[in-house]
């Protein structure tokens, strides 16, 4: 397992429980090195990383007793450093710290100052720069801007190390960021100070709404905020939004106000507002004609546009939603369910692009422009199942009119047409234990 949603931590945090206590933790601690006392004499960095993703593997899977997934997770963690493995490190920690009080930010930091007094090989420097990278974002995300730039700064070192060019520039832009929202968030402290004595003050709200939207693109939490602002253009949409609009006429309408309000801005705040107006574009294509259909095409040309948001079943059609369950930011089957799922959303021309994860399947078939009723479709059949277990995968269908193409991690995957199809749904089926979805998404190629 990798990457965990951010947005499913923060809907977990209070469910958080307190870290076991030490002499909890020592009992479980011996527990687990008897049981896996051979595994624990092995020192070499492959058998210890082996070993890290096995207790990372033991420590999700245990929800019972939460002293033993504890120690199971740290231990994880600190194999994988040990073995120079910033990857499962990060995702023992983002276990960790999605059902346990920990600061993530705080573990992975340490954790990957300790990989890199190890790393030696190109890809072993690449890999740990990439998950500096990745942790700025969690860190700025949590307005832990200090971390974001000691983050930062140790990526581009990495990538220096490297002569990466492309990774030196992709690092400093994230350090100029960081540091951007830092002084941005310095200015409307004063604001959250006051909306703690007063909830309902509008300018307070306006601000802090505009820099949770506009700045961090966390709409969910903004807009409540906006709402309460004082009257004005962005107040009326963070209204309009908030209502939820149903018909497509009213989300093209809303979509072409946050449209609108991104012309007027620059840098993230552009981008943050048109993410939004792609947000109801998406929704309302289905039903758009004309010039109409094609201004919002355009609009949303070339922007991978997440179709699962990490917390809700709402891109699969109202049949498939009983039998699929988000758990720690991916979609999964609910025990003992063998039905698949239907995208809400029909695909015109276009990419569409999924990672999944699967353990214990029987077969997996995913089929894209699946018509309404299961007419003519292009299939791809997941071969040899078992040797895809172990690791998340990234299925890419490209589609243009009749002619679809699908790539496996980057490699020509052979496909099955029953018939031209130039719209449909993704369809995945699955048999057997489980099957995980971690990001699906689109974009058109026009």
């Amino acid at each position: 397992m990798t990457a965990i949603s951010l947005a499913i931590l923060s809907l977990l945090l209070a469910q958080q429980a307190p870290v076991p206590d030490p002499e909890k933790q020592a009992e479980a601690e011996k527990v687990i090195r008897d049981v896996f006392k051979a595994e624990y004499a092995k020192k070499t960095a492959p058998e210890r990383a082996a070993f890290a993703r096995k207790l990372l593997s033991q420590g999700q899977e245990t929800s019972d007793d939460p002293v033993t997934r504890y120690v199971l997770l740290r231990e994880a963690r600190e194999l994988a450093v040990q073995a120079g493995d910033p990857e499962v490190s990060a995702a023992a920690i983002e276990l960790l710290g999605a059902a346990f009080a920990v600061d993530p930010v705080a573990l992975k930091s340490a954790a990957f100052l300790a990989v890199g007094k190890t790393v030696r090989t190109p890809e072993e420097i690449g890999a740990l720069a990439m998950a500096y990278l990745k942790l700025v974002d969690e860190a700025t995300d949590r307005d832990q801007y200090e971390p974001a730039r000691q983050a930062a700064e140790a990526a581009s070192a990495l990538a220096r190390r490297l002569k990466d060019l492309a990774l030196v520039s992709k690092a400093d832009a994230k350090a100029k960021e960081a540091a951007d929202r830092r002084d941005k968030y310095a200015k409307i402290k004063k604001a959250q100070e006051t909306l703690a004595g007063s909830p309902d003050d509008p300018e307070a709200n306006l601000l802090v709404g505009q820099f949770e939207c506009l700045v961090k693109g966390d709409w969910d939490r903004g807009l409540a905020r906006l709402i309460k602002g004082p009257e004005g253009a962005l107040t009326a949409l963070a209204k309009e939004d908030l209502a939820a609009p149903g018909d497509s006429a009213s989300q093209l309408k809303l979509g072409d106000g946050w449209w609108e309000l991104s012309e007027k801005a620059d840098g993230s705040q552009k981008a943050n507002l048109q993410a939004r107006a792609r947000h109801w574009y998406r929704q309302a294509i289905a039903e758009a004609q004309g010039l109409t259909r094609a201004r919002v095409e355009g609009r949303l040309k070339g922007a991978w546009i997440p179709l699962f948001d990490g917390r809700t079943v709402g891109c699969l059609k109202e049949s498939s939603r009983p039998f699929w369950q988000v758990a720690e930011g991916a979609l999964c089957k609910r025990p003992g369910v063998e039905e698949g799922f239907q995208t809400r959303q029909l695909f015109l021309d276009g990419e569409v692009r999924l990672r999944f994860e699967i353990k214990g399947l029987k077969y997996a078939t995913f089929s894209i422009r699946q018509g309404e009723g299961g007419k003519d479709c292009v299939l791809f059949q997941a071969p040899q199942i078992t040797e895809l277990e172990g690791k998340i995968h990234e299925l890419l269908f490209q589609c243009r009119g009749a002619d679809v193409k699908a790539f496996l991690d980057g490699q020509p995957a052979a496909l099955h047409s029953r018939g031209p199809v130039v719209e449909g749904h993704l369809q995945v089926s699955s048999a057997g234990a489980t099957m995980k979805v971690y990001t699906l998404e689109y974009r058109s190629i026009n």
